[in-house]
């Protein structure tokens, strides 16, 4: 236990790398994730040694915000993450650093959101094992469905109708929810909702179950700068790991 003053001498202190080994903004090799990047390769590796993860994946995004006065809105970081369904646990997740730092590999003709999921799922070494990815609208289409099968991982989730699909489907009553899954078949029923859908409701909140979790105790603290605010709610993260653990 020590005093505040001294909290705050030590949060002002507080470097994860040496700054005079770091490209600035004006450089071709700068990365903006340089400064925390320390910590996000060494919780992805301790993430996925310890744990094996159920079946059912969830994959979503979460913004890290950060007020600045001066401004007249506020910026944060955008963290795409993998977890287990049930549990919210993280196996592993990455930072999006803008269009300029994390460009569209030129064989990807599918978008970010279908490279973001490929290289989630490769990262933690989960993909071609027949794990079951949740997504939002924001993530799937029915290429990325395929290829997901293809790579023996099944898929489901919301789509929306401009993605690609049957006109019947496109013009069908606009309050309808659409999925997409290769997992659960397209029989018939007459159940007010079906197996899919409840499905989807289990495990698709994964990421929101993490951030609930994290909110209970807030891990926000008075920082000009924003890669501490990343790295203290990373480390929260990696506390909420052990716990679930």
């Amino acid at each position: 236990m020590f005093s505040r003053n001294r909290f705050q001498l030590l949060l002002r202190c507080l470097h994860l790398v040496n700054n005079k080994n770091t490209p600035q903004r004006n450089s071709e090799v700068y990365d903006p994730s340089a400064w925390f990047k320390p910590i996000v390769e060494h919780a992805n590796m301790v993430f996925k040694r310890y744990l094996t993860p159920k079946r059912e994946l969830s994959i979503d995004e979460t913004v890290k915000t950060q007020y600045i006065p001066s401004k007249s809105n506020t910026f944060g970081i955008k963290l795409w993450m993998l977890v287990e369904a049930a549990t919210g646990y993280i196996i592993y997740f990455l930072p999006y650093r803008g269009k300029r730092y994390d460009p569209i590999p030129n064989n990807e003709t599918q978008g970010c959101t279908c490279n973001v999921v490929f290289k989630l799922l490769r990262s933690a070494g989960l993909l071609g094992k027949w794990f079951h990815v949740f997504c939002d609208i924001f993530f799937t289409s029915i290429s990325l469905a395929s290829r997901l099968y293809t790579e023996n991982t099944y898929l489901t989730g919301t789509i929306r109708k401009n993605r690609h699909l049957p006109r019947l489907i496109k013009e069908a009553n606009p309050n309808v929810v659409r999925f997409v899954s290769t997992f659960h078949n397209g029989i018939h029923n007459q159940n007010e909702k079906p197996s899919l859908a409840i499905s989807y409701n289990q495990s698709m909140g994964g990421v929101d179950l993490n951030d609930m979790m994290c909110g209970i105790y807030e891990d926000k603290r008075k920082t000009k700068t924003m890669w501490k605010r990343v790295a203290i709610n990373i480390s929260h993260r990696m506390l909420l790991n052990v716990y679930i653990l």
